[in-house]
């Protein structure tokens, strides 16, 4: 195919070697992959504009949704980013796009002799020096790279097929996904590690510097990067949305509601849905209420036990005659961290190593001990709120496409919150999770 020139690689979000000696077969190839990366590109940027959030669900085999959701909601909080990154990059990016194209669409047009001369070139220049040469080169910003690779990964693999035209081989595809779901990886490590230093004590950034790997994910520890993810939606005002559905003993579906949070005071209190602005861009948290585990609720719906979700044409409405109070949960910030506590840490599945960070008996050991032992939030006790889910979206978004949810009118209440020590963020009381 050719040899690897220098260390610098090309790509906007696959990044590749720079390379010489290419066949012209080999050099349009590339050509064609350049044009799919700003494809995805382009098409991040509308669908931004345009608030289309749920394309940017991106679920590659970790657990990392709810870091995903908070990174792009950052973004769409940015009014910088909002009214002058997507604008002038736009107009960028479509104006690379329409050149690559034209020079695919050249080079299929060259005569014998024109083909003579790219052939001789290409053992004298890299791949880079033609990007250079035609002005193609560009260097994306990791907000974009960020949105895009997101846009990317939530596509299946027949829409990005049709995406590139066919022009990119099935298995080339393959391995430019497993590439592009390394880069989301490390891009949102980073975003938790930064975030740490920010909103979290010494002992926090210690256990997000442990990072766990299983094939191509990458993962740091679920608490207490969810602590600080939290923390920055309230610092920015954000508003969360929480899909619950409450499933009966017999399995069936007693109760699908939607609930709104804002900030109020530091702390996330109710607010009516349709008191919301409709475009607002929102944090939306799906979960499961049911009185066993999770185990339990599929067996008792006949379902696989590989699905990780329960689907729509499972939700039969309860019809029996168990009038089994269900328990309400106001306080999202906390039923959210515990369910995301009680779930396994790593992509490996296995737990906090305080030992080998040197962080046994410390605050955030303790806290975590709290978290873990609380009762209703993990898989094998949903009978509080078992998170399933956190995307991005927007309030219109969501009921658009969810009107098969009732949606239940906001109560009088009061801002429930744990209560920490400032020095150390340890829980000491969680009224009513």
């Amino acid at each position: 195919m050719g040899n690897s020139v220098g260390n610098k690689p090309i790509g906007l979000l696959f990044k590749r070697n720079n390379l010489i000696n290419l066949r012209i077969k080999d050099f349009v190839q590339e050509l064609h992959i350049y044009l799919f990366e700003l494809t995805i590109v382009y098409k991040s940027i509308m669908h931004l504009k345009k608030r289309k959030l749920t394309s940017f669900d991106s679920l590659v085999g970790d657990r990392k949704c709810q870091t995903r959701t908070a990174m792009i909601l950052s973004l769409l909080y940015k009014k910088s980013f909002v009214e002058d990154e997507l604008v002038v990059v736009e107009d960028q990016i479509e104006q690379l796009l329409q050149k690559t194209k034209s020079y695919i669409e050249q080079i299929a047009g060259y005569s014998h002799f024109e083909l003579q001369t790219l052939t001789k070139n290409l053992l004298k220049f890299s791949l880079l020096d033609y990007f250079n040469s035609y002005n193609l080169n560009y260097d994306l910003s990791n907000n974009l790279k960020l949105a895009s690779l997101c846009f990317l990964t939530a596509m299946s693999k027949e829409e990005l097929k049709q995406l590139c035209s066919q022009k990119i081989s099935s298995n080339k595809l393959d391995r430019l996904l497993v590439s592009s779901k390394i880069t989301l990886c490390n891009l949102s490590i980073k975003y938790e590690q930064e975030l740490a230093k920010i909103y979290g004590c010494i002992n926090e950034q210690k256990v997000l510097a442990k990072v766990e790997t299983k094939s191509f994910c990458s993962m740091t520890a679920t608490l207490p990067n969810i602590k600080h993810i939290l923390k920055k939606a309230k610092k920015e005002n954000q508003v969360l949305l929480k899909k619950i559905i409450k499933f009966c003993v017999c399995g069936g579906a007693k109760l699908k509601n939607i609930k709104s949070f804002i900030v109020h005071h530091g702390e996330f209190i109710q607010k009516s849905i349709e008191q919301v602005n409709k475009d607002k861009v929102v944090m939306v948290i799906e979960g499961y209420q049911y009185p066993g585990s999770f185990k339990q609720l599929k067996e008792r719906l006949g379902i696989s036990k590989e699905a990780t979700s329960i689907p729509l044409h499972f939700h039969r409405i309860c019809m029996c005659s168990n009038n089994g109070q269900l328990e309400l949960v106001d306080d999202i910030e906390n039923a959210v961290i515990a369910s995301l506590t009680q779930h396994p840490q790593f992509t490996t599945s296995i737990d906090i190593n305080f030992e080998e960070l040197a962080l046994e008996n410390s605050c955030v050991q303790e806290e975590y001990n709290y978290y873990k032992k609380l009762s209703g939030f993990s898989r094998e006790d949903m009978s509080r709120f078992f998170v399933t889910h956190i995307y991005p979206s927007t309030v219109k978004e969501v009921l658009e496409s969810d009107k098969e949810f009732m949606i239940e009118p906001p109560k009088a209440l009061k801002p429930k919150s744990i209560r920490v020590q400032p020095a150390t963020g340890l829980a000491t009381s969680l009224k009513n999770a």
